[in-house]
């Protein structure tokens, strides 16, 4: 390799290094590696499902179709997580084929939904997104409206709050720590208070995974580091991975 050069990793071996990563703080086995499939073909998404991933995410409808449509029958184990921004006429299609929705960041939304999966005689599971930050940009509750959503839709026939879900603000992944302890947080408070919620906090993509899984995060969400290494000690990062 000439000097200068950038080695390429295959996805396995990028998926290995991920897992030792989180396996450094926490037991891999707790977290959930989902691979952000939204940039890349149906044949690096099949390759990343047999490098041993369960979990694939897409936040745009039409192409997850088509890798859904090809991939589901042969792969019935593996869970497809919608990630992106969630319109309301999009969510028929989003029901029908995601098993768990992440960006659940409005009341109306979760209405939508409640609907939606009514008609399809499905039970959904969503996350609740949380702008646990106060962002202006970024969607989500606040996180003093949430005790009152679960409360108002723990017992939901249609639907199942598997969690919370947020996004770090745009900052040096080393400071984002706080706002996913704050998360952890509010987590822990509904769940002591005896609220029906599940154990999921997907919080942590390709930049800050390993302080969120410090802070206690059980879902990640990864694509750059799957896909698209980048060099040591350059940043990016991506709008859900």
């Amino acid at each position: 390799m000439h000097r200068g050069c950038i080695k390429i990793y295959s996805i396995f071996e990028n998926v290995k290094v991920a897992k030792t990563s989180i396996n450094s703080f926490k037991s891999a086995a707790e977290v959930i590696l989902v691979a952000v499939t939204k940039q890349v073909d149906i044949s690096k998404t099949e390759e990343v499902i047999l490098a041993g991933i369960k979990d694939i995410g897409e936040n745009r409808v039409e192409p997850a179709k088509a890798k859904i449509d090809m991939l589901r029958a042969k792969y019935p184990s593996v869970s497809w997580h919608f990630i992106g921004h969630l319109q309301r006429k999009k969510v028929k299609q989003v029901v029908e084929l995601f098993d768990l929705i992440h960006s659940v960041d409005r009341e109306e939304l979760i209405e939508k939904i409640i609907k939606e999966a009514s008609e399809q005689n499905k039970k959904q599971r969503i996350l609740l997104q949380v702008n646990i930050a106060k962002e202006e940009q970024k969607q989500g509750f606040e996180a003093d409206e949430i005790e009152n959503i679960v409360k108002l839709y723990q017992n939901n026939e249609y639907i199942i709050i598997d969690g919370l879900m947020m996004m770090a603000p745009l900052i040096d992944s080393k400071e984002t720590a706080p706002y996913f302890r704050e998360l952890k947080k509010l987590h822990e408070s509904l769940i002591t208070k005896g609220y029906k919620i599940g154990q999921v906090l997907s919080m942590g993509m390709s930049n800050d995974y390993i302080e969120a899984v410090k802070a206690g995060s059980t879902m990640v969400r990864l694509g750059t580091v799957l896909f698209n290494p980048l060099p040591k000690g350059e940043g990016g990062r991506e709008a859900a991975g």
